[in-house]
């Protein structure tokens, strides 16, 4: 995570809006931290994967539907526990175009 020299967490304005603040988190070193936690306590993960579909069983969730990204192969996941992690979609985006105020918010697709 991102921390000025006091230590504390560094927030950032978001997107023009004056009530709303982000936390700064540097990805790589986060994801590189957990996958070696998760390799290291034998867990199972798949990479490269989005969900597209929750299954659940009344109000239980007991598996997810997801595809990976690169190859298209689609994959049924049933298991006892399900983490949901979100990554950024700033990929999505053209933020070159962005008019960056909280009254125009068109972001052009790439």
């Amino acid at each position: 995570m991102g921390r000025n020299e006091k230590g504390e967490l560094i927030r950032i304005q978001v997107h023009g809006d004056i009530y709303t603040y982000n936390c700064v988190i540097y990805g790589r070193p986060l994801m590189d931290t957990l996958r070696e936690k998760v390799i290291s306590e034998k867990i199972t993960f798949f990479e490269r994967t989005a969900m597209s579909d929750l299954i659940t069983d009344g109000r239980r969730v007991v598996g997810v539907v997801g595809f990976n990204y690169r190859t298209g192969k689609t994959y049924l996941y049933r298991a006892k526990a399900i983490i949901l992690a979100a990554a950024g979609t700033s990929f999505l985006f053209d933020t070159r175009q962005l008019n960056n105020t909280a009254k125009d918010r068109r972001w052009p697709m790439l």
